[in-house]
């Protein structure tokens, strides 16, 4: 994620803060594997389950992970800068929109643009995470 970073910011010299709840999900046995297979399995399944795990593996259900996500971007709420460019995989980026509109996590999601940049207000981002955090109490698809 770094070498992306520093793709989209180029030459400028800009503070860089690494959010690791804005990770990619924890994928249990199918970590490293094709994000096809993980999806044909999590397609099927509710958001309580968790993908099968060895021991070395641990994975994670969508329930925890939609609570991740919007602890980490309430990480970003507390900083003090005006504007932050975040640079951050598709899930992450699709719970916040989608939750935007007022929609929870889906048992399927569609993918965000690559390169694309989507500006949400304070507001916009405050209100989304009050979304995913009271869906992921109680999630249900």
């Amino acid at each position: 994620m770094r070498e992306t970073v520093e793709l989209a910011v180029g030459e400028r010299r800009l503070p860089v803060l690494v959010v690791p709840e804005l990770n990619d999900p924890r994928y249990g046995d199918f970590e490293g594997g094709s994000l096809d297979a993980y999806r044909e399995w999590a397609w099927g399944r509710g958001p309580l389950e968790a993908p099968p795990a060895s021991a070395e593996q641990r994975g994670e259900h969508r329930g925890d992970l939609a609570a991740r996500y919007a602890a980490g971007f309430r990480t970003l709420l507390e900083r003090p800068e005006d504007a932050i460019l975040v640079v951050a995989h598709s899930l992450p980026l699709r719970y916040v929109l989608d939750a935007t509109d007022g929609r929870p996590p889906a048992a399927k999601v569609g993918m965000v643009e690559y390169a694309t940049p989507y500006r949400l207000a304070r507001a916009e981002l405050e209100a989304a995470l009050a979304v995913l955090e009271q869906w992921a109490v109680a999630p249900s698809f």
